[in-house]
């Protein structure tokens, strides 16, 4: 079975904006390796909408942690398996954050590599990555309110200072 999460990989937008406190109208978007660009108004919906530089793109994404899995959930990303963490790294992630509040997860993290959906394909192929998801995914529920496709819902930068 595929994880939700390969499914949350398959698109990703950046800005052509440098520098800027928002995303910019125009997008350059991969669909399976296939560069397009979009404008906002066309109603496409990505799957996963990241801000940056040219050098770093920004993502930030949200999912509800369910009742009684706070525990478990903070024990297991008190000790992330070794393996996870580099295949992270190896995907030109960096700055990882997973915050909590409510029983809502949001998550941050910093990309720096040159081809974003290449690198977002290779993590979620990989086992052991594959079973760590499997055991978080039990314990997290998919916000009503995410894009068709989503497993951690997708959140739009509408401001930002370096």
């Amino acid at each position: 079975m595929v994880s939700p999460h390969a499914r949350v990989w398959k698109l990703a937008i950046t800005s052509n904006k440098k520098r800027s406190n928002q995303c910019g109208v125009r997008l350059t978007c991969y669909y399976f390796g296939v560069k397009s660009n979009l404008s906002a108004q066309n109603g496409t919906e990505p799957l996963i909408a990241a801000c940056g530089d040219g050098d770093m793109q920004r993502f930030g994404m949200m999912i509800r942690l369910k009742p009684g899995s706070e525990v478990s959930y903070r024990q297991y990303h008190a000790a992330v398996w070794p393996e996870v963490l580099q295949k992270i790294r190896e995907c030109n992630i960096e700055n990882y954050s997973i915050f909590f509040k409510d029983n809502i997860l949001f998550s941050y993290f910093e990309y720096r590599g040159s081809d974003v959906e290449s690198d977002f394909k290779k993590m979620a192929a990989d086992p052991k990555t594959q079973e760590w998801w499997s055991i978080m995914e039990p314990m997290q529920e998919p916000l009503p309110t995410r894009k068709k496709g989503e497993w951690w819902a997708t959140m739009e930068e509408v401001f930002h200072l370096d």
